[in-house]
């Protein structure tokens, strides 16, 4: 999978997800703990359609711990631009040696 260089939160939590981040041990092994996220009777995660990039993206408890969490480990950082995110050139090679996805 390749993504265009422009990257946004959607962009990036899209093929992340795409990438088989569909497990509770996967997040695990990113460090988020998927157990305390979800209240009983919610889902943890959704698609959600942005209404101003026309993409779907992760929503929900899960897609905000992949996003803090993604930013913790300075694999994606923020933008001037409001709901913009950069993937950093650290979070482009851990997304390709971990998931197999390359990113621009």
């Amino acid at each position: 999978m390749i993504v265009t260089r422009r990257l946004t939160l959607i962009a990036a939590t899209v093929a992340l997800a795409r990438a088989e981040l569909c497990d509770r041990a996967a997040f695990a092994d990113l460090g988020i703990d998927v157990g305390p996220l979800g209240r009983r009777g919610s889902r943890l995660g959704r698609a959600c359609l942005d209404w101003s990039e026309r993409r779907y993206h992760l929503a929900g408890p899960l897609g905000v711990a992949l996003t803090s969490r993604l930013l913790e480990l300075s694999w994606i950082e923020r933008t001037p631009t409001p709901r913009v995110l950069s993937l950093t050139n650290a979070g482009r090679r851990a997304i390709k040696a971990r998931f197999g996805v390359t990113l621009f």
